[in-house]
Parts: structure tokens; C-alpha cells; sequence
């Protein structure tokens, strides 16, 4: 009854509904070549056995939405990273600075390791001299670092909730001869021994004696109040006064422990 139906919509011509078997009556009976007598047999017949099979063409579903994305991160080991090797230190400064600086020391650079911005991943501070020829690539505005002064970073008062921004400092330019502290952040559980580990800072007037790696002290938390997670300074004695040079959030500043 549902081909009849099928077959009966397909030739039907507006109001004017023809049945199936009168067409067929009317194709036979006229006086048409017999090849096209059976040629219309067969359409038509196809036209039935086209209605009445049942279509098992697949339905494409559309995609489902997911509720909401969510992050991943990868968790940092818990287990402390090794001391770095002099040759590891000098591997990482020359794959992000290439041959603009030399680090100090030698066979022995001078280089401590610690989680300074906070992330999980270990950091790294090395202390480098930068190459005379080599000055105009360091201070370059397209460098793939940041020069920094922690001396001038500004840090707003803790007990203050509205401050009035100072002028911004001009760029910092390295100078011949001085001392630098270049800080690699880690990347992934590697830390600063990923090859992708590439953001790093170079600071100026940074390098004193007695460089380590310290926990934020007392004064550090009553004048900068309390960091968003635990991390690392770098504790050290810059021009007599000893103090520690830590990660803001968005540059790193001197403290002087008083």
C-alpha cells in the first residue's frame, strides 16, 4: 500500500491524480516502437521498487557539544631536580643567547637553580658577561629577552589598594664590561633543561656576592605581601647590603632586608 502511495505521488500533476496502472495501460497500448514500449516498463518499475525499499542510507548526527573545555596541566615531579652540570649551564645560556654573552667562571660558572616565578619548574640564574662585538644584538628591540633593572622595578605599596602609577622607565640598555644575571624559566617537568625553555631575562646591576637560592623572607612578605604560590628568591649581598631579587609577576625586583 506505501508503493502505491509513492507511486501514485510521483505522477500525479496538480490536482489531476493519474494511477500508476492506467499509465502503464496507456504506454503499452500506444503506438510507439516496441523498444520504447519496454523501456517505459522499465522505468516505471523502478520507480516503484525505488518507493517502496526502505532507505538505509546511514544519518549523519551532528557533533555533540561538551559542557565546558577544561585545562590540562601537567603536574610537576616531585622529585627535586639535579644540580646542574657547568656543561648544562653553559649548554642552556648558549641555546638562548647563542655567543652575545660568556658565562663567568669558566669550567666553574656561577649558577644557582630554584622556582622563581612560582610555577613548579625549576629555574635557572647565571651569572654571564656580555661580548663587546656582540652588544648591538643583545640590546636589540626584537631580542628574544627581556633587559631588566630590578633596582627600578616598580612595586607597588602592600597596604595600598589605589597607588598612582610613576612615569615608565626607558628601555634598559647592557653596557660594556658589567656583569649580568641571566634568568632561564623552566618549561615542563624538564624545567629550564627543555629545549623549548627560551624565556629569559637579563638583568642589570643584579650581580653581587654570595648568590643562592633562598625561601621569601619575613620583610619580603610585609613589604611585597603574600605571593599567589610558593617560589624561590635569589638571596645575595648587591653592594654591601644583602637582600634577595624576586618575581613580581611581571618583572623581578631587588628587596633589601633590613
Amino acid at each position: 500500500m506505501g508503493v502505491a502511495r509513492c507511486a501514485h505521488s510521483l505522477i500525479s500533476v496538480g490536482r489531476n491524480e493519474v494511477s500508476v496502472g492506467r499509465v502503464i495501460g496507456v504506454a503499452m497500448r500506444s503506438y510507439m516502437h516496441p523498444a520504447h514500449k519496454v523501456l517505459i516498463a522499465v522505468s516505471v518499475f523502478l520507480v516503484f521498487t525505488g518507493c517502496g525499499r526502505k532507505s538505509n542510507r546511514a544519518v549523519e548526527q551532528p557533533i555533540p557539544m561538551e559542557a565546558s573545555s577544561q585545562v590540562r596541566t601537567t603536574p610537576a615531579s616531585s622529585t627535586p631536580a639535579p644540580a646542574p652540570t657547568p656543561a648544562e649551564v653553559r649548554e642552556a645560556v648558549a641555546r638562548v643567547l647563542g655567543t652575545d654573552v660568556v658565562p663567568i667562571g669558566g669550567d666553574t660558572p656561577v649558577a644557582v637553580m630554584g622556582d622563581f616565578n612560582g610555577d613548579t619548574y625549576a629555574d635557572l640564574v647565571v651569572a654571564v658577561k656580555p661580548v663587546l662585538s656582540r652588544l648591538g644584538d643583545i640590546n636589540a628591540d626584537l631580542a628574544n629577552w627581556l633587559i631588566q633593572n630590578p633596582r627600578h622595578s616598580y612595586v607597588p605599596p602592600s597596604n595600598k589598594t589605589v597607588v598612582a602609577l610613576p612615569p615608565a622607565p626607558g628601555p634598559e640598555k647592557v653596557t660594556v664590561g658589567e656583569t649580568l644575571l641571566v634568568v632561564i624559566h623552566g618549561q615542563g617537568p624538564q624545567g629550564w633543561r627543555d629545549p623549548l625553555a627560551r624565556q629569559t631575562y637579563l638583568l642589570r646591576e643584579a650581580a653581587g656576592r654570595m648568590l643562592r637560592v633562598a625561601k621569601p623572607t619575613e620583610a619580603l612578605a610585609r613589604d611585597f605581601g603574600a605571593f599567589p604560590s610558593a617560589r624561590d628568591v635569589i638571596a645575595e649581598t648587591l653592594s654591601g647590603s644583602p637582600g634577595v631579587i624576586y618575581w613580581t609577576g611581571a618583572a623581578y625586583a631587588w628587596h633589601a632586608e633590613r
